[in-house]
């Protein structure tokens, strides 16, 4: 199959899947910080700066899929046909070695951007939660 049919065939439900989960994660490093940090209760939204850093995740982990589909079709070119038969075990190793990363990436950006948004507010460390 010509790798550009694929790619224009199924690019849009890419990024819509990696987006996604890209934004759960994000989510979830926002409710850490508030809850966890902060010791308030979760009532936080995305902000602008927030749309556009996951929208650069999605960019960067879009592009690395293809790069990484790109290498297994090169890779599977050489392989004789039963070898061929079975790409599954290649294609599920590219889909989970991203999910990991996605997830990770945004959770970590999200918990930066928002530590380093209260640093900026006066007397946040009045809202951090003392360790226990």
């Amino acid at each position: 199959m010509d790798i550009f049919f694929l790619k224009s065939a199924l690019n849009q439900r890419l990024i819509s899947i990696i987006r996604h989960h890209s934004q759960a994660s994000y989510e979830i490093g926002i409710e850490y910080v508030t809850t966890q940090i902060l010791n308030m209760e979760n009532d936080s939204y995305l902000t602008s700066t927030d749309l556009k850093i996951i929208k650069n995740i999605t960019n960067e982990y879009v592009s690395k899929f293809w790069s990484r589909v790109e290498v297994l079709r090169n890779t599977l070119r050489g392989k004789s046909s039963v070898e061929q038969q079975n790409p599954t075990i290649n294609s599920n190793f590219i889909v989970r070695s991203m999910a990991v990363p996605v997830c990770t990436r945004s959770l970590n950006a999200a918990i930066l951007q928002k530590t380093r948004k209260l640093i900026q507010v006066d007397g946040f460390a009045g809202h951090i939660k003392p360790l226990e």
